[in-house]
Formats: structure tokens, C-alpha cells, sequence
């Protein structure tokens, strides 16, 4: 596994992955553990068992909730520490998957000051792309966005990933 090599901003220093994978009760219901931190690259795999739609497939929304989780932390991880919040995500279903572990893998388009963009793709465990992500997020400034309605955007420490 690959450490960010800095710490994690308002996270707190010497965050791991195991703290980052104990974070979020969304990340845990779903199953998603994180693999890979870099500012380059993140990585998560999600079972696919109990992320089902009714007909046994990998539901689609839990296909995006592991895709804006990935933009999230990659977001985070450029902002060094700022608060960041999704402004657009969008996805291509391609192939459905039945059984075993989907793998997330998200690398930046564009790492702005205010804006970053990120391609997240879905695979399964034979490397087949599942589902094709893309996601924007909006890199807030501290100081504006404590009168901000954002849940955790009033502080560094409450980061909306």
C-alpha cells in the first residue's frame, strides 16, 4: 500500500490508510478500503455482495458512491488540507458485475488552485472497465467557508470527504 507522503492536512498528521478507511460510516456500510494514496492516484476496492440492485448486479449508485468517495480524498489530497466539496459527477455504466470486488482507480485531469477534476474508472477483477467516472470538486477557502451551509466546510479539521 502507498502513502500520501505528506500528512493529512486537517485529517492530522501521520494519518494512514487504516484511518482514512475507519473514517467514513458510508465507506464502511459500502465495504470500500482505500489501497493507494497519492496525490496521483487513488485506489479502493468495494465487494460486490450487498451492493446489489434487485436483479443481483452491482447497483449503479453504489458505483458512485465509491467514484465521488475516490474524487473526494484525490481532491483533499491536492487541496493540502482545504476543504473540499463534489460540484459535478458523471458516469458511464459500461459492464455489470455479479460477484467478487470492484477496484476504483482515481488519477487528476486538472489540478487547479479553486477546481480540480479527476477520471475515476471502475474495474472488475478481470481488469474490465465497469463503469467510467468523472468527477469535479471545488476547493473552498477556508476563512469564506465557516458562514458556509457545507457540513465541514467551516474547518479544516471536518473535511467533507
Amino acid at each position: 500500500m502507498e502513502q500520501h507522503s505528506t500528512p493529512f492536512g486537517g485529517l492530522g498528521d501521520g494519518m494512514t490508510i487504516d484511518d482514512l478507511n475507519s473514517r467514513s460510516p458510508l465507506s464502511h456500510k459500502l465495504g470500500i478500503i482505500f489501497t493507494e494514496l497519492t496525490v496521483e492516484r487513488v485506489v479502493a476496492t468495494m465487494p460486490v455482495e450487498g451492493n446489489q440492485q434487485f436483479l443481483g448486479l452491482l447497483h449503479g449508485g453504489a458505483t458512485l458512491a465509491l467514484a465521488e468517495t475516490l474524487g473526494s480524498v484525490a481532491a483533499f489530497l491536492h487541496s493540502q488540507g482545504r476543504p473540499v466539496v463534489g460540484t459535478e459527477l458523471g458516469a458511464s455504466h459500461l459492464r455489470s458485475a455479479r460477484e467478487g470486488i470492484v477496484i476504483g482507480t482515481c488519477e487528476p485531469i486538472h489540478l487547479g488552485s479553486t477546481l480540480t477534476t479527476h477520471l475515476i474508472t471502475v474495474r472488475d477483477e478481470q481488469q474490465r472497465v465497469i463503469s467510467s467516472c468523472r468527477m469535479t470538486n471545488m476547493i473552498l477557502d477556508p476563512d469564506r467557508a465557516r458562514g458556509s451551509s457545507v457540513p465541514g466546510a467551516g474547518s479544516a479539521a471536518e473535511p467533507t470527504v
